[in-house]
């Protein structure tokens, strides 16, 4: 996974657009860790691990790949493969990437890596009906149940980010489907909170 995350940073690097010269994630101020997840083989083995990394001024790496952290030192790494120095010991792999996949060769084993996406992708969200959370926050209240008939406007959920309250209201009238999340609960940006369904118009001429 080392191997693999090396990688995509160096030909991400090289392919940049703007600031050519600069290290993966140079910034002029202390800023939080690039970070990216994996998932790790298929069906009900698969799980995902989250890796964070920062560049050195001495041209390492500090990784930390789940709760292990690591020192990393990268002599070469791009298409192709990696030669890195780990926590001290020196190794090499083949690395092939394609798309979101990545499959890294080394001494002691093979794997195959899926590369998630760090930003949800907004078609996992477009759902008929459904509200979802505008940033990362934490939900202080809950106004509605599944089965709940709500009119256009109607206060749904009461959300808590960066220290501020946002409302999330009913967009139609309609009757709530599902609930997907509880007073107290820790959100996502992006999670769904509630699906509506939009009432079928009555059909009735207006007087």
């Amino acid at each position: 996974m080392t191997a693999a995350v090396m990688c995509a940073q160096a030909i991400r690097r090289a392919s940049a657009k703007v600031l050519h010269g600069f290290p993966s994630g140079w910034r002029n101020s202390v800023m939080p860790p690039e970070r990216t997840t994996f998932k790790v083989g298929d069906g009900h083995a698969a799980h995902e691990v989250a890796v964070s990394y920062r560049s050195r001024r001495d041209g390492t790496f500090a990784m930390t790949i789940g709760e292990a952290e690591r020192t990393v030192a990268a002599y070469s790494a791009g298409e192709g493969g990696a030669d890195l120095e780990i926590d001290g010991r020196r190794v090499q792999f083949a690395v092939a990437g394609s798309g979101d996949r990545w499959f890294v060769h080394g001494a002691d084993y093979d794997v195959e890596l899926v590369e998630l996406p760090r930003l949800p992708l907004p078609e996992q969200y477009e759902i008929k009906g459904g509200l979802t959370a505008p940033m990362p926050g934490n939900v202080l209240a809950t106004h509605i149940a599944e089965g709940d008939a709500v009119a256009e406007g109607q206060l749904l959920l009461v959300l808590e980010a960066m220290k501020m309250q946002h409302r999330i209201t009913a967009p139609f009238d309609g009757t709530v489907k599902e609930v997907h999340v509880a007073e107290g609960q820790q959100v996502d940006n992006g999670a769904l909170l509630v699906l509506l369904e939009e009432s079928e118009p009555s059909g009735e001429e207006p007087r």
